[in-house]
């Protein structure tokens, strides 16, 4: 089931302003940015569909592959 996730320009520049000026941004999925110094590693994780920041868990390695489910999809269309 595909969702979509959308924050007012506001809100969004607002949290990212939260992460500091020397921060990096990368897209984890349609609905999470990740924030920080390192773009691999980072500090906090914005969820945009609950327009809210948190902790990163520094414990548990970020990736494509575990920020993005697609659960039912096919390939085949």
């Amino acid at each position: 089931m595909a969702s979509i996730a959308f924050a007012s320009v506001g809100k969004l520049i607002e949290l990212l302003n939260t992460a500091g000026d020397d921060a990096f941004v990368r897209v984890l999925s349609i609905n999470r940015l990740a924030l920080g110094v390192d773009p691999f590693h980072p500090s906090h994780i914005i969820d945009i569909s609950k327009e809210v920041l948190v902790p990163c868990n520094q414990a548990e390695p970020i990736t494509m592959e575990m920020s993005t489910r697609h659960p039912g999809s096919s390939a085949g269309g």
